[in-house]
């Protein structure tokens, strides 16, 4: 959907916005309530947990799958570094898309493709001494947990080398940018956020149902800005019935 069809309609969607009631919001707010709702809507479908009483998963059926399906980057190719005997890191800061969410992954070694699971930190000690669920071999099992938001350290019990990893992610939406501002970040020195002179940016999202969703989201977000209980207690019903 294109960000002036986005942006039409919000307005068309919310009623009271550009009326007696309320002013019009400028086009930048606009912008940044329809990026907050493509966040949010990705975070719905993806785990099922939201604050707005929706119970969804990113796998439970087909139609969710497909809506996250622009934002799925499939076995992108990482090197792993060797930091001690047997353990190695990924740094998620070097793939090409903004990394958001592990899916899944794999590892290429000396001995061919062996999947990777991501274990917690919790369980790690346990989980590395049973004859079961640790690195091994002969069972292709490559251990893994997140040092951090950006690094993944892999475990293989010393009994393989990794030549490279494969993961498949899910990335950040692209932000949406209507035209004709300066974008804040812009503003405080980011050369390379949107500005005056820059064409519109539209959703990723081209499935009609996940815009319309998003866009639904992001009136909710408006109406609850805006103290507006009827259309708030609306738009959710609509958002429950559709997904």
């Amino acid at each position: 959907m294109i960000i002036q069809r986005m942006h039409h309609e919000v307005k068309l969607r919310g009623n009271k916005i550009d009326s007696n009631h309320f002013k019009d919001l400028p086009t930048a707010f606009i912008d940044d309530f329809i990026n907050e709702a493509q966040n949010e809507f990705k975070e719905i479908c993806y785990s099922g947990n939201n604050l707005k009483k929706y119970k969804l998963g990113f796998e439970l059926t087909q139609q969710r799958i497909d809506l996250l399906s622009p934002l799925v980057i499939e076995d992108e190719v990482l090197s792993a570094t060797s930091v001690s005997d047997g353990v190695y890191q990924i740094d998620l800061t070097t793939l090409t898309e903004n990394y958001d969410h592990f899916l899944r992954g794999h590892i290429i070694s000396d001995c061919g493709r062996i999947p990777i699971t991501i274990e917690r930190h919790n369980e790690l000690d346990v989980i590395l001494r049973d004859q079961n669920r640790k690195p091994s071999l002969k069972w292709k099992r490559c251990v893994g947990t997140f040092s951090n938001v950006s690094t993944i350290t892999l475990y293989t019990n010393d009994e393989y080398a990794i030549d490279d990893v494969y993961i498949t992610y899910l990335k950040k939406p692209r932000k949406v940018y209507y035209g004709g501002y300066d974008s804040l970040e812009y503003l405080s020195g980011d050369l390379t956020s949107p500005n005056t002179g820059d064409s519109p940016i539209n959703s990723e999202f081209s499935d009609g149902t996940a815009c319309s969703t998003i866009v639904d989201i992001a009136t909710q977000l408006i109406a609850r800005s805006l103290k507006d209980p009827n259309t708030l207690q609306l738009v959710e019903d609509k958002i429950s019935r559709i997904l």
